[in-house]
């Protein structure tokens, strides 16, 4: 039931729905341009480590070694790496017989 010259409840929250679809729509295209492309993913120290079953000493142990590939290393000293990368450290622990805990 609504008094004169009152809008009914149901219209009030359409309008607000169509004023945040709009606002969120002006967002997306101001934040994300038409051309934009997604960057590849980079994995850290702990999830290198997870994925190719070795730990992340021994994956330390090689960065210090010289024998695996240059990963990205931020102010904080963590480094990441990416999906090639940890590629490229597979294939060098599976020619060394190095023992994995996963397959």
């Amino acid at each position: 039931m609504t008094l004169r010259g009152e809008t009914p409840f149901d219209a009030i929250i359409l309008q607000q729905g169509e004023l945040i679809s709009d606002k969120l729509n002006i967002l997306r295209q101001e934040q994300y341009s038409s051309d934009a492309q997604k960057g590849l993913s980079q994995f850290s120290l702990a999830e290198v480590a997870y994925y190719l079953g070795v730990t992340q000493s021994a994956i330390k142990k090689l960065h210090l070694e010289g024998k695996s590939p240059e990963s990205e290393t931020f102010s904080s000293g963590r480094r990441s790496y990416f999906a090639e990368q940890m590629l490229e450290l597979r294939a060098y622990l599976d020619q060394r017989g190095s023992p994995r805990n996963r397959p």
